[in-house]
């Protein structure tokens, strides 16, 4: 046998990381991550806190043999990472974390299957539901004066939709880049009584908006093809 192959980190290359994997850029790592439903769902949960194999079966209702398998797929397009284990019954759980946030911009979206992009709607609107509930039961939500809420229906042409999407893919970023922020002063001042904060944006083609505006069709929506680029 000749010697094994390892990727560039001095790892061997398994079965769950192909050697053309190496070369995938992190974009093209995650859009395969999020190849399947299973995985775009626990990937989805991995971006939030760590969890171990076994307590997302448990949560996904789904066979321990399969989540792991995925997990370990996932750990492969180094998308998530070990953060610790710890012994269980004679045996050691795992748990896991994603490596960095995942965000789906504009264009990310458009390569991921229908069926993927209606999942990971129903999951961020389930979780939005979930922790505005839960932060009102608290009293958390109107803790400060400064909290946001605001729906603004409107009616946009073509280039006003790019536009308003791009703003939100900006929006995403600068929210990021605040959160680095505060966490680099946190750090310095050694604040106590950091604060959670959960930043939402949506923006939908709208029925109600329509509806309101008069725009209301007794027909379907139809997809309007892309314009493709000159070579």
């Amino acid at each position: 046998m000749g010697p094994k192959k390892r990727q560039s980190d001095g790892k061997e290359v398994g079965k769950g990381a192909p050697e053309g994997e190496q070369c995938l850029s992190p974009q093209e790592r995650l859009l395969k991550g999020m190849g399947h439903p299973l995985r775009l769902k626990i990937l989805t949960h991995l971006n939030d806190r760590e969890w171990s194999p076994n307590e997302l079966a448990d949560l996904l209702a789904e066979g321990l043999s399969q989540v792991s398998y995925h997990v370990k797929v996932l750990k492969d397009l180094k998308l998530v990472e070990l953060t610790r284990t710890e012994p269980r019954r004679g045996a050691v759980e795992h748990f896991y974390r994603a490596t960095t946030r995942t965000i789906i911009t504009l264009d990310m979206a458009r390569k991921i299957p229908k069926s993927g992009r209606q999942l990971l709607v129903d999951v961020a609107l389930t979780e939005i539901n979930d922790d505005v509930n839960e932060s009102i039961k608290t009293g958390l939500y109107e803790s400060r004066d400064d909290y946001q809420a605001t729906r603004i229906p409107m009616i946009l042409d073509e280039q006003g939709c790019e536009e308003a999407h791009k703003l939100g893919d900006k929006y995403i970023k600068d929210m990021l880049e605040i959160a680095g922020d505060s966490a680099a002063r946190l750090v310095e001042s050694g604040d106590p009584q950091p604060m959670g904060i959960s930043a939402v944006l949506l923006t939908f083609r709208s029925a109600k908006a329509e509806r309101d505006k008069g725009l209301a069709s007794e027909k379907p929506p139809t997809k309007k093809p892309r314009k493709r680029k000159s070579s």
